[in-house]
C-alpha cells in the first residue's frame, strides 16, 4: 500500500512538472499555486466507486532561491477508514521560471 501511495504521488508531481512547462512562468502562475498555507487533497476510489484512500496534503513552508523558490510540502495519507497510515514531507522545487 505505501508502495503504490508512493508511486502515484510520484505520478502526480510528475504530470504536474510537464504539463506546466508550457506556461510562461510555472512558478507563479502553475497548475498548482505555491503559497504557504495551501492545501489539498486527493481521494481514490476503486471501480465500484467505493473509498480506498485519501491524502492530504500542505504546503508547509517556502524558501527563496535566488532564481525560484523550494516548497516544503507535507503529506499525510488515510484508509478508508479514517485511520492515518503514512505521514512525510517533501521538497518540491521551482527554478527559472
Amino acid at each position: 500500500m505505501k508502495i503504490r501511495t508512493v508511486f502515484l504521488l510520484c505520478a502526480f508531481f510528475l504530470t504536474l512538472a510537464t504539463s506546466s512547462r508550457s506556461q510562461d512562468n510555472i512558478c507563479e502562475s502553475g497548475y498548482m499555486p505555491f503559497k504557504k498555507g495551501l492545501s489539498y487533497e486527493m481521494t481514490n476510489y476503486d471501480q465500484k466507486g467505493k473509498l480506498l484512500t485519501s491524502q492530504m496534503s500542505k504546503i508547509a513552508g517556502i524558501d527563496a532561491l535566488d532564481n525560484g523558490f523550494t516548497a516544503v510540502v507535507e503529506t499525510e495519507t488515510f484508509d478508508k477508514k479514517g485511520k492515518s497510515v503514512t505521514k512525510g514531507s517533501f521538497n518540491m522545487t521551482c527554478r527559472d521560471g
